[in-house]
């Protein structure tokens, strides 16, 4: 097995690309903000050396590995499919692959959670119980409550 080089641009779009889910992920562990302060494998550290072990232990590194190796896989299949045209405008296509991604872990963590895999349409947020969901609606309610 050979070790290939990161994109330092594609690695950029990954990091800044999940910071949400990354964040979540130091937070479960009583952290408040990913410690990385420079993108691991970008112009600015190719190397990843100045990856904080916090990330590595939180999980953090482990997002941006799974992303990005589904990203750097996503276009080459673009490339490789049935049309064989690669993506011109890679970067927009990687944020929206890094994007789906993300919405992924989410609902994965809301199914982990007993949760409905998706969000309601309107935006009532995830599950049943919300105020404008027919069968909330329909509950008894105490006399005089609105």
């Amino acid at each position: 097995m050979s070790i290939q080089p990161m994109d330092a641009d594609l690695a950029e779009v990954v990091w800044w690309g999940t910071q949400t889910v990354r964040v979540r992920a130091h937070a479960a562990r009583g952290v408040s903000r990913c410690p990385t302060r420079l993108v691991p494998y970008s112009a600015s550290d190719p190397t990843g050396r100045h990856l904080n072990a916090r990330c590595r232990e939180d999980g953090c590194l482990g997002i941006v590995h799974s992303i990005y190796l589904t990203t750097v896989t996503r276009l080459q299949d673009r490339a490789t499919g049935q049309d064989h045209v690669a993506v011109s405008q890679w970067v927009p296509y990687a944020r929206r692959v890094v994007a789906s991604q993300v919405a992924e872990l989410d609902r994965a963590g809301r199914v982990a959670r007993g949760l409905p895999a998706k969000a309601h349409s309107d935006g009532r947020g995830a599950g049943p119980g919300h105020r404008g969901d027919a069968a909330y609606d329909r509950r008894p309610r105490p006399t005089g409550v609105a």
